[in-house]
């Protein structure tokens, strides 16, 4: 019972972050485009004007519940990342409702900056966030959890940007379920584990 308590709650915050991600204003750093860092060569209006009305219909890595689309370009990132290189890839979540929230992220060997945008998303605000932090953590973790079919395994993939250094992929969940946290979340998903 206190586990499908607990997975019932994480899926709706899964829910509930693709509907209002980013929400926690105290992580968010707003950042002076114009001079600083990997933000100096970004420019928000281009980047905001050429977004597909369709994330899907494009080969852009997207995000909904139980899956991510055209993961591509975002293992691409993740590889050059991973050497140290330069690298920025844009990626949508799907809200529930079906609308996109897009979010740019850059690496310049040194951080990342996010730029997520919530104008699309008719039931949301539509606003801009600039978030900058020092790590990028890709996350997997398996729960058992109640069905109309009986009981099944089910994976839950998350991403999320940081200034804290964890251990593993156990602590950054951790500190993802805490109240206040500075964890910036990117995407996340959860399917049956097959």
């Amino acid at each position: 019972m206190k586990k499908l308590f607990l997975m019932t709650m994480i899926a709706s915050l899964l829910v509930l972050a693709g509907c209002s991600i980013n929400n926690n204003k105290s992580g968010d750093t707003q950042i002076d485009v114009e001079t600083t860092g990997p933000e100096a060569s970004f420019d928000p209006a281009a980047y905001l004007q050429n977004l597909p009305e369709h994330p899907d219909k494009e080969d852009m890595p997207v995000c909904v519940y139980c899956e991510l689309r055209n993961p591509g370009d975002w293992d691409e990132f993740a590889e050059e990342v991973e050497k140290g290189n330069d690298a920025s890839v844009t990626f949508a979540n799907i809200t529930i409702e079906g609308d996109p929230i897009y979010t740019y992220l850059t690496f310049d060997g040194d951080k990342y900056l996010a730029v997520t945008d919530t104008s699309h998303d008719k039931f949301g605000q539509p606003e801009t966030y600039y978030n900058t932090r020092k790590h990028l953590y890709q996350i997997v973790y398996e729960t058992e959890e109640e069905t109309n079919g009986g009981v099944k395994p089910f994976e839950h993939h998350l991403a999320f940007l940081s200034d804290q250094e964890f251990e593993n992929d156990e602590a950054v969940y951790e500190a993802w379920m805490k109240e206040g946290n500075e964890l910036v979340y990117l995407w996340g998903f959860s399917k049956v584990k097959e």
